[in-house]
């Protein structure tokens, strides 16, 4: 039995697309070659549906990606103005209010066994400070890791 067959011009007016544009397909491999002027019917629209859902499939992605890329400018827009207006700090401004803060306190950490030493083991103040320094380090230690 013979199968149904499109001209170039009818399978243009099916698919509503030039009959320019069906020979491009043609020459790119998208659809099979028209044999004697005439596209096979079956294999042709099969070629088609999956030429046409793969670029819909595409178009979506690249939607998706620009997208992605809108969002992802207008978040950036957004951090800049609140680190303009004064809404944000950086990271280093972070860093220089947590050193001015801590600092003193890591120094008072730092020296209290000396200073210490004598009050909490009058007895035998080199214990008391090495006991107490193990204490600070092991604090400060926990307090980095952090």
């Amino acid at each position: 039995m013979k199968q149904p067959a499109f001209s170039e011009s009818g399978l243009a007016g099916v698919v509503g697309v030039s009959t320019r544009t069906i020979r491009s397909l043609a020459q790119q491999g998208i659809i099979p070659a028209a044999v004697g002027g005439k596209y096979e019917s079956n294999a042709t629209l099969k070629a088609l549906f999956r030429y046409f859902r793969d670029r819909k499939e595409q178009r979506s992605s690249l939607v998706a990606a620009t997208t992605r890329d809108r969002n992802a400018s207008a978040d950036l827009k957004e951090l800049e103005r609140r680190e303009r207006e004064k809404e944000l700090v950086t990271m280093d401004e972070a860093k220089d209010v947590i050193r001015q803060y801590l600092g003193p306190m890591r120094e008072i950490l730092v020296t209290a066994p000396m200073a210490l030493a004598a009050r909490v083991n009058p007895a035998d103040p080199e214990l008391a400070r090495m006991q107490l320094e193990t204490w600070s380090e092991d604090n400060l230690k926990k307090l980095h890791d952090i």
